[in-house]
């Protein structure tokens, strides 16, 4: 009995077309008692990923750096003193700074760091660093011929529409949950767990940092999670609510 089927999961979370190809073999499907069990325990512990305290760290930032591709950009935000490379404390200052608690990004920062270092860097390095000038080789060990980046990891518009007419309910003005929800079940069915369970992950979370009042997340705003500026509008927004907060005390 065949216990798995495979398809193409790509850099930015999603999975286009309305079934695997039958030429692919490989992965687990579970059932759906499974898949009801294993959302709601993400949901749960997603759910109190965003933190209401600004991190009592003051990184500063130097003149940005100029960055070749749109993938490097992304990256970049998280490289504080512009020296090329991320290292596992950049990133949890950073994922701090856009509202996720001490430990989300402590474990999210190890996790990424371990996932792309020796991707990035074409060795195994000991203390886990990311240099962002070789971030594009990560698009080599994902199925990104859909995806919004190229293969040189420049941003695509015409890719970008695909995505969002993908992860979005018609007439595809906005992002909301219940998109994000059905993306997600699409997406059980069709890949690995771990591969699945990244891509609901980062959906949850870029819902929750933005946290739309109206549950409505525009298309420009996920646009600009692609180059990272819209990590600096976060982090600027919770900075801003931090002062206006002491002001008042």
């Amino acid at each position: 009995m065949r216990l798995f089927r495979r398809t193409k999961l790509y850099l930015d979370g999603t999975t286009l077309g309305p079934s695997a190809p039958s030429d692919r073999q490989g992965y687990r499907h579970f059932d759906f008692q499974l898949f009801q069990t294993t959302t709601t325990t993400l949901l749960v512990c997603t759910s109190i990923m965003a933190d209401t305290d600004t991190p009592k760290t003051n990184n500063t930032r130097s003149e940005p750096a100029a960055y070749k591709t749109t993938l490097q950009e992304h990256v970049g935000w998280f490289d504080f003193d512009n020296d090329g490379i991320i290292y596992p404390m950049d990133s949890y200052h950073g994922l701090r700074l856009i509202g996720f608690n001490v430990v989300v990004s402590f474990l999210s920062a190890w996790i990424i760091h371990l996932g792309l270092s020796m991707q990035t860097s074409g060795k195994f390095d000991t203390r886990f660093r990311i240099p962002v000038s070789g971030i594009e080789r990560a698009l080599r060990h994902t199925q990104n011929a859909e995806g919004a980046f190229t293969e040189e990891g420049q941003f695509s518009e015409e890719r970008f529409e695909k995505v969002w007419k993908d992860i979005t309910a018609p007439p595809h003005e906005t992002l909301t949950w219940p998109d994000i929800t059905a993306l997600s079940r699409r997406n059980f069915r069709k890949t690995t767990f771990k591969d699945w369970f990244a891509s609901t992950q980062g959906w949850v979370s870029l819902y929750y940092i933005i946290s739309p009042s109206d549950g409505k997340i525009s298309k420009a705003d996920v646009r600009t999670m692609y180059d990272g500026t819209l990590f600096e509008t976060i982090a600027t927004k919770r900075k801003a609510k931090k002062e206006q907060k002491a002001k008042k005390d």
